[in-house]
């Protein structure tokens, strides 16, 4: 369950649909989840996935990838995520 979580968080990051990226960060994301940034409401994780999807992936030069170990402890997962260039 938990290297799915990652999966489909780093998926969402990546998503060139609107429509799929909104869904799954609502799927992804509880209501009451907490990510250790400032934005913890789904429209404001939305925005944040979105902003930068636009910046560095929509053009097709960069994706986001899963790298090293998943680490979890109670309710918490710790990960880590790197950009890749493409091709």
């Amino acid at each position: 369950m938990t290297n799915e979580l990652v999966n489909r968080y780093v998926r969402v990051w990546n998503l060139s649909s609107d429509t799929e990226r909104r869904t799954e960060v609502a799927r992804i994301w509880a209501p009451d989840a907490v990510q250790y940034t400032p934005d913890s409401r789904h429209e404001d994780l939305y925005q944040r996935v979105t902003d930068a999807y636009n910046e560095l992936v929509a053009e097709g030069k960069n994706h986001f990838a899963p790298t090293g170990p998943v680490h979890t402890h109670h309710n918490s997962v710790l990960f880590t995520v790197e950009m890749l260039t493409t091709g």
